[in-house]
């Protein structure tokens, strides 16, 4: 239902749901929940949300606002758009607020398709590597050696792999995923 004014739907506006169906991973800690900017690169959480005061702030970039503020920069709205994006003034939205909306919903269904084939990627290679140096742990002789020696020269690659997965930047985690994807 669409709020008649702005200072009420800034009272009854879930900050943290809309920030999150913008694609931002929130992890509670303390009073606040922090994340990613979503404005600037960081490897570090610095954007911090307060729930109960209806705010965001980044201590990187030093973004900041309310709901309203929120919804205005992610998406490059303007005012009477980000509120008809949040229901709170009727009438229909602009041509480019829809296609804006639209590539939003595009971006967070890329980052659910690339968050799951990280999440299994990274169980794929651990388990390779598991196995990889089990197998390398059984090298005996000459012949043992000519048998694993591919498995055992591909142990570094491999953690390698694992470590960009777990710890990587965006950039370095964009790029392997584009060369597994290519193959």
């Amino acid at each position: 239902m669409p709020f008649q004014t702005i200072a009420d739907a800034k009272g009854q506006i879930d900050i943290i749901s809309v920030i999150q169906s913008a694609g931002v991973d929130l992890h509670r800690r303390g009073a606040h929940h922090w994340g990613l900017c979503p404005f600037h690169g960081e490897k570090t959480p610095s954007f911090t949300v307060n729930a109960d005061r209806q705010r965001f702030h980044c201590f990187g970039c030093g973004e900041s606002g309310d709901v309203i503020d929120f919804v205005r920069k992610i998406n490059g709205f303007s005012l009477p758009d980000a509120l008809r994006h949040l229901g709170i003034e009727r009438g229909p939205m602009t041509p480019q607020a829809i296609d804006e909306e639209r590539r939003q919903k595009r971006r967070q269904d890329l980052m659910e398709v690339f968050r799951k084939w990280k999440t299994a990627k990274a169980d794929e290679v651990g388990t390779i590597l598991r196995i990889s140096r089990r197998l390398t742990g059984q090298i005996r002789t000459v012949a043992d050696l000519e048998r694993f020696g591919d498995i055992y020269h591909q142990i570094p690659v491999l953690e390698y792999q694992l470590e960009i997965l777990i710890s990587g930047s965006e950039q370095e985690l964009f790029q392997f995923w584009r060369s597994d994807n290519e193959i």
